[in-house]
């Protein structure tokens, strides 16, 4: 029987360092009502005249994430998210940790741009940030994810086999 996998098994990380610093500062997602991750594929469907039905490959993969979270002061993330409400296309990144029950973890990072929507909420509700995270590289980059230094090493590449 295999073991229920819960969301604090699964966290994200957003970089909220500025880019001219050079050294990203990842913070953990809190307060959030939704972090929805979403694939976009990109395909090459070739019309071949003698198949009836004719083959779809997809060539690459886009991650998008829509966010919704709740506006905390004092908290990094919400800070940042404030400070860039009407900035377009913010750089940054973004980890997606797994944490195992036999307390081992993997780790994937990638970048993204950040675009929100004006903070907003309800007469009675806490104000909100929502927005959506975007990919901007070729994919997620494996590796590993140290929650008390909140440092992301990649894994180190394998090299090609010699034939």
């Amino acid at each position: 029987m295999g073991t229920i996998s819960y969301t604090y098994d699964h966290q994200w990380y957003v970089d909220v360092a500025d880019a001219a610093s050079g050294a990203p500062k990842y913070v953990l997602v809190t307060d959030d009502e939704g972090f929805n991750p979403s694939n976009n594929d990109a395909s090459y469907e070739p019309k071949y005249k003698c198949n009836k039905t004719n083959p779809k490959y997809v060539t690459g993969r886009k991650t998008n994430i829509e966010m919704d979270i709740d506006i905390v002061e004092g908290q990094e993330l919400q800070e940042w998210l404030v400070k860039h409400e009407d900035d377009i296309n913010v750089p940054t990144s973004v980890v997606r940790v797994w944490r195992f029950p036999d307390g081992t973890s993997t780790a994937k990072e990638a970048a993204f741009a950040m675009t929100l929507s004006p903070i907003d909420g309800d007469a009675e509700g806490a104000l909100k940030a929502k927005g959506t995270l975007s990919m901007t590289s070729d994919g997620w980059t494996e590796g590993t994810f140290d929650e008390k230094t909140k440092a992301f090493t990649a894994k180190p590449a394998t090299p090609l086999a010699q034939g």
